[in-house]
């Protein structure tokens, strides 16, 4: 596997990081995935800062109805490098893929009430 290329003007990451809520009054637990922004000037930087930053969510608290809840940073799902300077309309992320029939591109498009800013549930997604 080749090294993936990531330009040395890179400073901005993605980090996609695993919070698990578990309360002691529910049997499953609840996880959240968050994408957060993180400036470093290399991927170890931002992968040591993007773990800091998921360790710093560990901790117990007691929710509005009394019930203690434990938040467990799990690590990270994805760590991806910006290449363009961050302003109106630079590209944050991209996914390639080959070879797609026009069927499963037009799977991929949603319409706007499908999308998650307007959805009305979204934070339940």
């Amino acid at each position: 596997m080749s090294d993936p290329f990531i330009p040395e003007s890179t400073e901005w990451f993605i980090g996609e990081l695993v919070e698990e809520f578990r309360s002691a009054d529910q049997p499953e637990n609840l996880v959240h995935i968050n994408t957060i922004l993180i400036q470093a000037d290399s991927p170890e930087v931002a992968y040591g800062k993007a773990l800091t930053l998921g360790e710093s969510a560990n901790r117990v608290f007691t929710n509005s109805d009394g019930v203690d809840v434990r938040v467990t940073f799990r690590g990270l799902r994805g760590l991806y490098p910006i290449y363009d300077r961050l302003e109106d309309g630079a590209e944050l992320l991209y996914e390639k893929r080959e070879g797609m029939s026009d069927e499963a591109i037009a799977k991929m498009v949603k319409p706007k009430e499908e999308l998650a800013v307007f959805s009305p549930t979204w934070d339940d997604k």
